[in-house]
């Protein structure tokens, strides 16, 4: 209990220096842009070479290291894409615990009030980034033709209308359906011939790929003369553990311990990486500062109180886990 003492007291009288220092690499690792983005669209992306180009943030990262003398080892399975892997301390009971922190950020898109790959700091918050077919004509004649766009929006409001088939999870909870693209004609004047939309379906367990695809072949099939073609682009099937764990109890005692809250566990509709470590027999689990309603949206942001205490609670939960 002695560390945890120490530990907290450090905070206390070390607040504004370690305030600052979270500032400063927030807002040096925010400027780096790695974008990741499918191959396909890095044209949109002009600055990217390639996607993610996280070697950016990963520089910032293995300087840190460096400064405060903390061993490191680099691993890459693309060029420009690493992993960094700091270690600190020297197991001898035998145990050990993985930090993980992603170095990519999904595109900035469109709304922001403020540049969002430069943070801005307002009222103790930081601001910034973390098929189917027609017929083509002329459209002075479009009779001859048949309108995919027209088709295709028929077809989205059947998929508004669609309830996918479940049961409900205990942590998961319900499956979701975004429309998040939709591509389709090439000039005013020309009636469009293909139109496109891109689903992101998350589900939970109980479903499969073939009761997903049979029931969005329900909503192309009330479209009357519709052509269309459904096909997966990508698919990961949903996951889930025990709540009553270590790591989530060490979790729930620090914060309350700390902040007075009692947080639960709840199911994530994104994709992250304590997935693949369970799967891989490493028990792990999502954690970490910020407001579900601030990712990913225009002018994300982050409180910085929250990336204090974050990091005080950090150290106490590895003490927990490592004891």
């Amino acid at each position: 209990m002695e560390v945890f003492k120490r530990i907290i007291q450090y905070y206390k009288e070390n607040h504004n220096e370690i305030k600052d220092r979270i500032i400063r690499l927030t807002k040096e690792m925010v400027k780096e842009k790695t974008v990741n983005v499918i191959s396909e669209k890095l044209s949109e992306h002009p600055y990217l070479k390639i996607r993610g180009e996280e070697y950016r943030v990963a520089n910032i990262v293995k300087r840190e290291f460096q400064t405060l003398e903390i061993p490191y080892e680099e691993f890459s399975r693309m060029e420009g894409r690493p992993n960094v892997i700091g270690k600190i301390g020297n197991g001898i009971n035998d145990k050990s615990l993985l930090i993980p922190a992603h170095m990519d950020i999904v595109p900035a898109g469109e709304g922001w009030d403020s540049d969002p790959f430069d943070v801005t700091e307002k009222e103790g918050k930081l601001y910034g980034r973390g098929t189917i077919i027609g017929k083509q004509a002329h459209g002075s004649t479009p009779e001859r033709g048949i309108n995919a766009v027209y088709m295709m929006a028929r077809l989205i409001n059947e998929i508004e209308k669609l309830t996918l088939e479940h049961q409900i999870h205990d942590v998961l909870g319900h499956p979701s359906l975004n429309l998040g693209e939709i591509h389709g004609g090439a000039a005013p004047n020309i009636v469009p011939g293909t139109c496109s939309i891109y689903l992101d379906l998350r589900t939970v367990p109980g479903m499969t790929k073939d009761g997903v695809i049979e029931q969005l072949q329900s909503c192309t099939n009330k479209v009357e003369n519709g052509k269309f073609e459904i096909e997966v682009m990508s698919r990961k099937e949903p996951h889930g553990i025990d709540p009553n764990n270590d790591v989530v109890k060490a979790i729930q005692k620090n914060v309350k311990d700390i902040l007075g809250l009692e947080p639960e566990p709840y199911g994530q509709g994104g994709y992250n990486y304590a997935k693949t470590l369970n799967l891989g027999g490493v028990l792990a689990v999502g954690w970490g500062p910020g407001h579900d309603e601030a990712f990913h949206v225009s002018n994300e942001f982050v409180e910085i109180q929250e990336l204090i205490d974050f990091s005080l609670l950090t150290c106490l939960i590895s003490l927990d886990l490592l004891e």
